[in-house]
């Protein structure tokens, strides 16, 4: 419990108040935070599969109608940054059209 209240920062914004367990992730500066991330990263996917196992046939059902829909190459291949990877849209425009 204290290494909870360590990591977990306090928030306010008029009258609401939260508390946010996962700020540390933000601190990219922090070099202990980060050599450790893969290892969090891993504990929140497998908490997650595990309650999610229920809704396993309409995730399926929703990845492929969604999947149909999009085109695959308007974006571009996932960058680098800290642990994340980031992607961005291509947007093609026909300027003849504007």
């Amino acid at each position: 419990m204290d290494s909870y209240l360590k990591l977990c920062k306090s928030f306010g914004l008029s009258t609401l108040q939260w508390e946010d367990p996962y700020s540390w992730m933000s601190s990219l500066n922090d070099k202990v935070a980060m050599c450790h991330m893969d290892i969090y990263m891993e504990q929140e996917e497998k908490y997650a599969e595990a309650v999610m196992i229920d809704t396993q046939r309409l995730q399926s059902k929703l990845q492929s109608e969604m999947a149909s829909q999009l085109a695959f190459d308007l974006s571009t291949p996932p960058l680098r940054w800290g642990p994340w990877g980031k992607t961005a849209l291509v947007v093609d425009v026909c300027l003849s059209r504007i």
